[in-house]
């Protein structure tokens, strides 16, 4: 059985907010998240689209494909994970 639309959207989220609440906070970082994204995938993603999929606000946040979703959670994790290892050492 298909779980509902709800859950899925709650799910994606739960899995995106600590990257919008870090690119809120952090100059430049979606530009890093997107070149991450571009690396990871061999794609050529705009800026315009790691925005919709990580908007402030979450109503206004879209909802990527699966494969998508995991590769943008994945480089945003990266990007948090490098940034903190950056502040640790200063």
């Amino acid at each position: 059985m298909k779980p509902a639309k709800s859950t899925t959207r709650q799910r994606w989220l739960a899995a995106t907010e600590p990257a919008a609440k870090f690119c809120a906070i952090t100059p430049g970082a979606k530009a890093a998240i997107l070149d991450r994204l571009n690396q990871i995938t061999g794609k050529k993603w705009n800026r315009q689209q790691v925005d919709s999929y990580l908007h402030r606000d979450p109503k206004k946040r879209q909802e990527p494909r699966h494969g998508t979703g995991l590769a943008l959670v994945e480089a945003a994790n990266h990007v948090i994970s490098e940034h903190t290892e950056d502040k640790s050492r200063s």
